[in-house]
C-alpha cells in the first residue's frame, strides 16, 4: 500500500516504518463505536519522556467520564536500542477513566503497536526511538471522536415534535409531572374520564362544598372564621348561640361563599351581623327552628348575606 498515509503521521523516517498502512489498532478504534473521545485528550510534548494530556470527555459504553488534565505525564524509558510505539490511553475502570500508557516491544525492522485492553480508549501512539527524547513529530494523534452518550443529553420540551405523539403511559405520573406542570385552561372536561375524580382528590373546603362537609364542631357562640368555607358548623349547647357574621374587613369571604349551620342541641341559634354587615332572610327570619334544624348562609356582596334553611323569627 505504498503512497496511502494516515493523517497526522509523522513526516519523518517514513521509510524505516509500516505505519504508512492502517494496522489493527487503527481498525479497532474506527470500528468500536461504544467507546471514544467526545471532547479534549490531545497529547503534545514537553521535553525528555514526558507528554502533556489536555482535559477530555470520554464515552464508554453508554456513558460519558471525565478524564483530567496531566501537563506533565510520564511515559517509560525509551528502548536501549530499535524504535517501539507505546500507547497513551484512557482507561475505564470502576466508574472512572484514568490516564494510561501501554507500552510496545522495541524492534530494529517493524515496531507493531501493543495489545489494548478492552477498556482502552487511545489518544495518541508516541513513537519511542533508541535512547532519544519525544518531538513533536513522534506523537500520531489517534483519537476517534463522537457524539456524547444519550445519558449526557438533557431533552427539554422544544426537542420533542408536536407530532410526536407520546404515550400516556410512557409518562412517570408518580415522579414526573406536578401540580405545576399543569398551566391554566390546558385541562378540559373532555379531558377526564367519567368517574375519575373522586371528592378524596378534592381540597377541603370550598371545593368539596356540595359533595363532602367538613364538620366545625362548636359549644358556645362563633363567629365565622374564613376556615369555615364549605363546612357544616355544627352548635352544641343546652342554651341560646349566637353565630355572628364578621365584616369582610375583617375575614373576606368572597362573593358566592357558603357555610352550613347545623343545630344539634336545645340550645337555639341565632344568626348576627357584626356592624355594618346585612343578612337578608325570609320575612328577616335569624334564628334556626328547633334542633336539627339547619340553614345556609350565602355572600352575595360586600357585607351582604342571604339565610336559607329551616329558619323562623320565633323563640322555641
Amino acid at each position: 500500500m505504498a503512497g496511502f498515509t494516515i493523517p497526522n503521521a509523522p513526516d519523518t523516517d517514513k521509510s524505516t516504518l509500516d505505519q504508512s498502512e492502517p494496522d489493527r489498532v487503527d481498525f479497532e478504534i474506527l470500528g468500536n463505536r461504544r467507546k471514544g473521545v467526545v471532547t479534549g485528550g490531545e497529547v503534545t510534548s514537553v521535553s525528555g519522556t514526558t507528554v502533556a494530556v489536555t482535559a477530555a470527555t470520554i464515552a464508554y459504553e453508554g456513558a460519558d467520564y471525565a478524564l483530567s488534565a496531566n501537563p506533565s505525564y510520564t511515559l517509560s524509558s525509551a528502548p536501549s536500542s530499535g524504535t517501539r510505539f507505546d500507547l497513551v490511553v484512557a482507561r475505564f475502570a470502576t466508574g472512572a477513566v484514568s490516564l494510561q500508557t501501554v507500552t510496545g516491544t522495541a524492534s530494529t525492522t517493524n515496531p507493531l503497536f501493543p495489545v489494548l485492553a478492552a477498556t482502552d480508549v487511545v489518544l495518541a501512539a508516541v513513537l519511542r526511538r533508541t535512547s532519544a527524547s519525544i518531538v513533536t513529530n513522534d506523537i500520531i494523534d489517534k483519537r476517534a471522536f463522537c457524539l456524547p452518550s444519550v445519558q449526557a443529553l438533557s431533552i427539554v420540551n422544544a426537542d420533542v415534535n408536536a407530532s410526536a405523539a407520546i404515550a400516556y403511559s410512557k409518562l412517570n405520573l408518580a415522579s414526573s409531572i406536578t401540580s405545576s406542570d399543569i398551566v391554566n385552561g390546558t385541562i378540559a372536561t373532555g379531558d377526564l374520564a367519567d368517574g375519575a375524580v373522586t371528592t378524596a382528590k378534592l381540597a377541603s373546603g370550598a371545593a368539596q362544598a356540595g359533595f363532602n362537609s367538613t364538620i366545625n364542631a362548636q359549644t358556645a357562640s362563633y363567629t365565622l372564621a374564613l376556615s369555615d368555607l364549605g363546612k357544616l358548623v355544627e352548635m352544641n349547647s343546652t342554651s341560646g348561640l349566637t353565630l355572628t357574621v364578621p365584616l369582610e374587613s375583617s375575614v373576606a369571604f368572597a362573593v358566592g361563599d357558603r357555610i352550613d349551620v347545623l343545630q344539634t342541641n336545645t340550645g337555639q341559634v341565632t344568626f348576627a351581623g357584626s356592624g355594618g354587615v346585612t343578612i337578608n332572610s325570609e320575612n328577616s327570619k335569624t334564628k334556626l327552628n328547633g334542633r336539627w334544624a339547619a340553614a345556609t348562609l350565602i355572600k352575595r356582596a360586600t357585607n351582604t348575606w342571604v339565610l336559607l334553611g329551616n329558619i323562623t323569627d320565633l323563640t322555641v
